[in-house]
């Protein structure tokens, strides 16, 4: 039997995962509806830094910041790299780039970087279209008649890159987050792939992951284990 101190030791551990885990899931629901403002800074190609609170339209590649009463709108042309501070609303610091590369002239967020590489997400929407049959009539009257209904399901998708210095750039896999399902998160990832590429940069990784009981399908453990990679290869 638990103590009261011991119970109360963890709910206060139950408590601060779900707290974290919550403030990650709230970040991600709300950035689907391109919307939400979160305090950060905002450095522009000419130098200029401004600081305040910012809106990231990925649609568009477009950043929003708000400070005082003005609001100033710059593009992707005019970004050289805009950043998202921890906080309340924010689980951890987020940092993006705009870069030129060979898969798209974006801006990219910076997951996880070190001299020699970096993991980039590039983040898009677009819809799907579902169609289903309903059947109008009585069969026994003489017939009925198939009637097509659609409907469309917007989607938010993350891609994962890692690139070298030299400019090489290695597909990783996809996640998906569907606006009609509380922005929960499935992926695309081809987990036998994905493990092949991680034990490239730790030979180890997946006595890592089995320890720490993780799905690399998951965004959230997928997100762990490359901080994880990188961080223990970093000089």
């Amino acid at each position: 039997m638990f103590s009261k101190v011991q119970l109360r030791l963890l709910m206060l551990g139950l408590f601060v995962t779900i707290t974290n885990s919550s403030k990650a899931q709230e970040f991600y629901d709300k950035a689907l509806s391109l919307e939400a403002w979160y305090n950060g800074e905002v450095v522009l190609r000419n130098g200029e830094v401004e600081k305040g609170s910012i809106n990231f339209n990925y649609v568009l590649d477009m950043v929003q910041i708000k400070s005082e009463d003005q609001i100033n709108i710059y593009s992707k042309n005019q970004i050289q790299s805009f950043k998202i501070y921890p906080d309340s609303k924010n689980d951890r610091e987020r940092n993006y780039k705009s870069l030129n590369l060979p898969i798209g002239y974006r801006v990219y967020e910076v997951l996880a970087e070190d001299p020699e590489k970096a993991f980039l997400v590039s983040t898009q929407v677009d819809e799907k279209t579902y169609t289903y049959y309903t059947q109008l009539g009585n069969p026994t009257l003489g017939g009925t008649t198939m009637t097509p209904t659609s409907f469309s399901i917007e989607r938010r998708s993350e891609d994962y890159y890692l690139i070298d210095k030299k400019g090489q750039i290695d597909y990783f896999g996809r996640i998906l987050f569907r606006r009609n399902n509380n922005g929960q998160a499935s992926s695309e990832i081809k987990k036998k792939d994905l493990l092949k590429k991680l034990k490239e940069m730790d030979p180890k990784i997946n006595q890592h992951i089995k320890k720490e009981g993780l799905n690399i399908k998951k965004h959230s453990d997928l997100i762990q284990v490359i901080f994880y990679v990188m961080d223990k290869e970093q000089p």
